[in-house]
């Protein structure tokens, strides 16, 4: 074979292996390893709007917007609010869920979203100044204001509630009534003043006697507890008048009868 044909069947070869490379390659590139999106990044993050996470019963939380501008790119503007969250309110959290929606004023669609929160208040980004918490329709200004009355806000319209059960005939009951009767009107929870609400309910009236059977089954109450006198307290109970004098007071500034009054 002459010279001059071998070069032109190996530049075919060569054309033909260079063709068979690219027919694979076409439509849009495989994204690359460890570059998924932002959105997807704040996903797995847990960072998506608390506008768009609800409680899972269904149960209407309270919502506490904070709005802050910041604009350095490894700076977290969320941190301290973050630990004043943990620290006043994360405890109680069963009582009263809450969710959060944090905006960065700094970003122009989460400005945008701000603007139209504030506008609902009668506000404008003019009148106000950042870092903010918006609560129950009233508005703090920097982080010092928002600590001091963060739990104020939360806990409004809360009472520290204990339902009683007794009887009439009961001796325990009755050397309890003076105690009971003694309980102050508020308790101290957290920094909070909350008013005390007592249940009080004879076991042998109307249907009071299913009501604490039901309660027994409800709390998982064990037989030799299922006793009067009796107090429940949010998730709790307290059998026999010693538990209730040395522990009722307690439970309720610990926050284990919060409970949000009925309008």
């Amino acid at each position: 074979m002459k010279k001059g044909s071998i070069f032109l069947l190996l530049l075919c070869i060569c054309l033909l292996l260079t063709a068979g490379c690219g027919a694979g390659s076409g439509g849009e590139p495989e994204r690359a390893q460890g570059t998924e999106s932002v959105e997807e990044t704040e996903r797995a993050q847990g960072t998506e709007s608390a506008e768009e996470t609800d409680q899972a019963d269904g149960t209407e939380a309270l919502a506490i917007y904070f709005f802050h501008d910041t604009a350095c790119g490894s700076c977290d503007g969320t941190k301290e609010f973050r630990e004043i969250i943990s620290e006043q309110l994360y405890p109680y959290e069963k009582a009263r869920p809450y969710r959060l929606n944090v905006k960065n004023v700094f970003k122009s669609e989460e400005r945008s979203r701000a603007e139209e929160i504030l506008a609902e208040q009668g506000l404008t980004m003019q009148e106000v100044s950042f870092p903010m918490m918006l609560i129950n329709g009233k508005v703090y200004e920097g982080l010092d204001e928002i600590a001091a009355n963060i739990q104020k806000e939360y806990f409004a319209g809360m009472v520290s509630e204990a339902v009683y059960f007794y009887r009439e005939d009961c001796p325990e009951c009755i050397g309890l009534s003076a105690f009971l009767d003694s309980l102050p009107e508020t308790v101290k929870v957290g920094s909070v003043s909350v008013p005390v609400a007592l249940q009080r309910f004879n076991s042998r009236e109307g249907d009071n006697g299913d009501r604490i059977r039901a309660l027994f089954d409800a709390y998982q109450v064990p037989e030799e507890d299922q006793m009067v006198p009796i107090v429940f307290v949010g998730d709790r109970y307290l059998a026999g008048a010693e538990e209730i004098e040395e522990n009722l007071i307690p439970y309720l500034e610990a926050g284990y009868g919060l409970k949000e009054t009925e309008e």
